[in-house]
């Protein structure tokens, strides 16, 4: 815990810094060149399921998405995006 104290300190010189704990990032990895189609289905289905989605990352690459969830809710997430994406067919719908 000392490290990330003393990275709250220094981040604290530049930024106002808010510590949020029990938080999971799940990760959607693929070829996510069609991202607005993945983010639609995934926040739908999120959505659906009562996930709270609190921070949403992508890289330049468009290799990843991330979310964040609840620690509670990531279970939850993941059975809910694999589903939607591995079982019901999504991917091949979109060229995936």
């Amino acid at each position: 815990m000392q490290e990330l104290d003393h990275v709250v300190e220094e981040l604290e010189k530049i930024a106002v810094v808010h510590l949020l704990q029990h938080r999971s990032i799940i990760s959607l990895v693929g070829n996510v060149q069609r991202s607005s189609l993945i983010l639609e289905k995934a926040f739908n289905v999120l959505r659906k399921n009562g996930v709270n989605v609190q921070m949403i990352s992508q890289g330049a690459s468009k290799v990843n998405i991330s979310l964040i969830v609840n620690d509670d809710e990531a279970k939850q997430c993941v059975k809910a995006l694999h589903s939607a994406f591995f079982e019901n067919g999504f991917l091949s719908e979109v060229g995936e």
